[in-house]
């Protein structure tokens, strides 16, 4: 009877182990996920922040030069989101605009063509 109370105690500090385990695993999971989100969450802010900046400069009449030049960065950088900002001319709605700009990968292709 020793033996059978001894199986069954080892078995049972074994199920607690892996329902330890189990939850470990389970927050170390939300914490990743939590720490993916806000990340992605700083991006897309970064994100609305230049294509509105971008949005401002199309309005104003600036060209892309201008604005990359504005902007401290290269034309190709800007670009796909000022063919996007000038498709959606003159109904300037930013959310359609950010919309359309990341459906579309942020990017028009080498070949110049606008976004659908």
């Amino acid at each position: 009877k020793d033996i059978i109370q001894k199986v069954v105690e080892e078995k049972e500090e074994m199920c607690k182990a892996i329902r330890d385990l189990k939850r470990d695993w389970k927050m170390e999971g939300r914490q990743e996920g939590r720490q993916e989100g806000r990340q992605e969450g700083r991006l897309e802010g970064e994100q609305r922040q230049l294509l509105s900046l971008v949005y401002k400069k199309v309005k104003r009449g600036k060209s892309l030069f201008s604005i990359a030049e504005d902007l401290e960065m290269e034309q190709e950088e800007v670009k796909p989101m000022y063919e996007t900002v000038v498709r959606f001319t003159p109904d300037y709605d930013l959310e359609k605009i950010y919309i359309a700009w990341k459906t579309n990968g942020g990017y028009s292709g080498d070949s110049g063509d606008r976004y659908i």
